[in-house]
């Protein structure tokens, strides 16, 4: 039997949620710049060594960049809950988990990013937080979590959002093994985020966007 138990907008409970979500976000993108690493080297060698890291710093502000693409589109689905329930914050304990993760692939990828297994990996990573959404957003409509029944444009823009990091993955992983980590991480920002605007012009957040 389902449980019945909500979390409503505004109680410790969904708060809590809210706030640990936030907060592995944060954690993550901090993390982040620890994959940089500092140079051990002669003062002498030190600007040579600060000019060869600038992979490492590309790297670094392209997964900053792609975490902050999550975050934000969480704070905008969740703006829309009414409520939570059990099932919601174990399915979003899940997607958390995936994304506190990023952090090793992030270095891997910066230390090895000749060989092939470090860019599945993390790209294999992303595409799993995007499903995690599409998850989240499935699970919401289906209980009914949201402050109104949404129209059936919104139902198609939240899934094309959700989906969107998906597709753009599937085409990514593959340019990443024949040409370069970098390359298809560029690539799915250049991807993404212009139709991530155009679907919001479309499609929402208007006013019937949920």
């Amino acid at each position: 039997m389902k449980s019945r138990l909500r979390y409503e907008r505004g109680s410790i409970e969904f708060n809590r949620v809210v706030t640990l979500t936030d907060g592995i976000y944060a954690i993550a993108m901090t993390l982040l710049v620890l994959t940089i690493g500092i140079p051990r080297v002669d003062p002498d060698g030190l600007l040579d060594e600060l000019k060869a890291i600038d992979g490492d710093i590309l790297t670094y502000v392209i997964s900053i960049a792609i975490l902050g693409y999550f975050w934000i589109s969480n704070h905008r689905f969740v703006r829309h809950l009414a409520s939570m329930d059990p099932t919601y914050a174990g399915l979003n304990v899940i997607c958390l988990a995936l994304v506190a993760f990023l952090p090793l692939p992030t270095a891997l990828l910066d230390r090895y990013s000749t060989e092939p297994v470090t860019v599945v990996l993390y790209l294999s990573i992303l595409l799993l937080i995007s499903l995690m959404e599409v998850a989240l957003f499935a699970w919401a409509h289906h209980r009914r979590l949201f402050t109104a029944d949404p129209s059936a444009r919104a139902v198609r823009y939240g899934v094309l959002i959700a989906l969107l990091p998906v597709l753009v993955f599937i085409t990514a992983i593959p340019i990443g093994l024949l040409s370069s980590s970098t390359v298809s991480l560029a690539l799915w920002i250049l991807i993404c985020f212009p139709i991530r605007i155009y679907l919001d012009r479309q499609l929402g957040p208007g006013s019937d966007y949920l």
